[in-house]
C-alpha cells in the first residue's frame, strides 16, 4: 500500500515538474487497470491538480516580475534624469 502511494506521488512529480507523459498515464490509470481512461473521479482530482498547479506558478511568475517592476520604478526618475 505504501509503496504504491509512493509510485503515484513519484508519478505526479514527474508529471508536473518534468513534464513527463508517463507520469499522467499512471495518475490516470488509478482505480482502473486501463491507464487510458482511468476513473472518473480520478480524472477530476488529477485536472484540478493541474490547474492548481499551473495557477500557483503563474502566482510565482507574477510575484517575481511584480518585484522587479517595484524595484525598477524606485530608480526610474533617478535613471530618467541621469540618462537625460
Amino acid at each position: 500500500k505504501s509503496r504504491d502511494q509512493f509510485n503515484v506521488l513519484l508519478a505526479t512529480l514527474r508529471f508536473l515538474v518534468l513534464g513527463d507523459g508517463d507520469g499522467a498515464g499512471v495518475i490516470i490509470g488509478l482505480y482502473n487497470n486501463d491507464e487510458e481512461l482511468g476513473s472518473p473521479i480520478t480524472f477530476v482530482f488529477f485536472s484540478l491538480a493541474v490547474i492548481a498547479f499551473c495557477i500557483c506558478l503563474l502566482n510565482l511568475f507574477i510575484a517575481v516580475h511584480s518585484e522587479a517592476y517595484d524595484k525598477a520604478q524606485e530608480t526610474a526618475h533617478i535613471s530618467f534624469l541621469q540618462e537625460r
